[in-house]
Order: structure tokens, then sequence, then C-alpha cells
């Protein structure tokens, strides 16, 4: 899906505008970097321990991946087909086009509902439905 989507050449096109003091990044896990404009925890080596700064971005960043868990939880909840590994085999069924459509219809919910417990831990409104289909 990453690749499909263009996400790293998104990426590239946006960093383009930015100065290079001011650029940005992604977190994501080991699956999405070494990719442009991603990043990950950061790791000790052999000649160097994290220092405290690093440890507490650390800290705080696996947070924020667990809501990110949070939100496969909540479209595996409302979709649980999406979450039978043995039903879902790539090469046989459209398994990233039923995921896909699990996502869009686990946001139409949240935007029909006006709330699920990431916008609520964010204090923040999903969008109206109109605004999202737009």
């Amino acid at each position: 899906m990453w690749t499909e989507c263009g996400i790293d050449e998104r990426l590239r096109d946006l960093f383009k505008e930015v100065d290079a003091s001011d650029l940005l990044y992604l977190y994501g896990d080991p699956a999405y970097y070494p990719g442009y404009g991603i990043m990950g925890p950061f790791r000790p080596t052999l000649t160097r321990n994290l220092t405290s700064e690093e440890e507490a971005a650390n800290i705080l960043m696996s947070g924020e991946r667990i809501v990110v868990e949070w939100a496969f939880g909540l479209v595996t909840k409302a979709w649980g087909f999406t979450a039978f590994k043995k039903v879902q085999k790539v090469g046989l069924s459209p398994v990233g086009a039923y995921y896909f459509c699990a996502v869009l219809f686990t946001n139409i919910q949240t935007c029909v509902r006006r709330r699920n417990q990431i916008s609520d831990k964010y204090s923040c409104l999903p969008p109206v439905l109109e605004l999202y289909l737009a």
C-alpha cells in the first residue's frame, strides 16, 4: 500500500518547499524506514548509548504508536473478516481492496458518530461526512 499510494514521492514533493531546518518526519515502524521522510525509535549502538532526550522521545512516541494500534482495532472490531488471516490470502482475494473499504467504512462510521476513542484522546472532532467524502 505504501508503494501503491506513492507516499514516498508525495513526501519528496512536500519537502521540496520546506527549508532543511524545518523538515518534518513521519514516525513509522521498521517496515517503513529507511523510506524517505520516515523515522523510527532511537536505537543505541555499540559505541553510543541513548541520551535522556532520545529515551524520553522513545517513551512518548511509544504511546502514540499505541493510538495507531487503536485504529487497526477499530477496523477489525467493525469488520471482523479483515482479521482472519486464513481467509485473507494475497493472490486469491483482493486483500488490499477489502482492507481499504473497511477503513473507509470505519471512517464513515466515525464521521456519522462524530467521535471515536482516537478523536476523544486528541479532543478533535472528525469532519462531517459530507466534507470527508468530498
